[in-house]
């Protein structure tokens, strides 16, 4: 069994969006859980009815904080850790995810993640190596000290971190930790000149403006779901819409995956790029 825990915080709507990817596409047993962060009694309120009508795992945030974007995503995660993935008994893997990641096609987390204790992308500040938040897989059969995971954040050696930034010491602490690194490409967006990430067929949209993300040529990261850099209304409408298509296309299986014939790595630690 896998355990998925997420933080859908502003965007409500991801709660099925999401749940739908998991159930068509995750080939592992699983169970879906909501982490009610939400930045108003109303969002809580919305959060906890889709949850329930759906029949999706719910558990309220203790003691919210959003006084920044960077408190209201560390916060819940390591509440998370602390109530539930530390004592956790019942299940092989738990997943902690981002609420804006969809899934695009079939996909195992437990074969992916083999022998290895920890799966996530890696993330360096100065010469400060740590893990990023957005998705992270923790294999209950393997991992040591499971105990000392921290998704906190501060000032490291002269070097500020942000969410994650405290896993620092977990790797510095476990030198053996078997960790692997989730491959995905840089942001999509005109400017990076990647666009090629995506089949022409999805680009349904001549001025693309959204800067999104694919992991593992299988997960797609619409990106900045919380709307944490105060982008216009327009934006996330359009890109929304564009998000919608994109997952009726791969349900319907009209993506072309063999278009997708490489993955942009960078592998911070080693500061290495390489193309796969």
């Amino acid at each position: 069994m896998i355990k998925i825990y997420t933080y859908p915080d502003k965007r409500p709507d991801f709660i099925l969006k999401q749940n739908n990817s998991l159930k068509k596409f995750l080939k592992d047993d699983f169970e879906h859980i909501i982490i009610n962060n939400g930045s108003t009694e109303e969002l809580k309120l919305e959060i906890e009815k889709i949850s329930k009508e759906n029949k999706i795992t719910h558990f309220f945030v203790e003691k919210t904080n959003h006084s920044n974007p960077t408190i209201a995503c560390s916060y819940p995660i390591n509440q998370s850790l602390e109530r539930f993935i530390k004592k956790e008994s019942d299940a092989d893997i738990s997943v902690i995810i981002d609420s804006d990641m969809f899934f695009l096609k079939d996909f195992s987390i437990s074969q992916y993640i083999g022998e290895n204790e920890i799966a996530a992308i890696k993330q360096i500040r100065g010469n400060i190596n740590y893990i990023w938040n957005g998705i992270v897989f923790i294999n209950h059969k393997k991992i040591k000290n499971i105990k000392d995971l921290d998704f906190g954040y501060g000032l490291i050696d002269g070097n500020m971190t942000d969410v994650g930034g405290n896993m620092y010491y977990y790797f510095k602490n476990n030198h053996e930790c078997k960790l692997k690194n989730i491959l995905h490409t840089s942001h999509i967006h005109p400017k990076n000149k990647n666009l090629k990430v995506f089949p022409p067929e999805i680009l349904y949209f001549y001025d693309f403006e959204f800067c999104m993300e694919l992991i593992e040529g299988v997960i797609l990261h619409y990106g900045r779901g919380s709307n944490w850099d105060g982008m216009p209304v327009d934006y996330h409408k359009n890109k929304t819409i564009f998000l919608n298509k994109v997952l009726d296309m791969a349900y319907n299986n009209e993506i072309n995956w063999n278009y997708f014939n490489y993955v942009f790595d960078y592998d911070c630690w080693d500061k290495k790029i390489k193309n796969v």
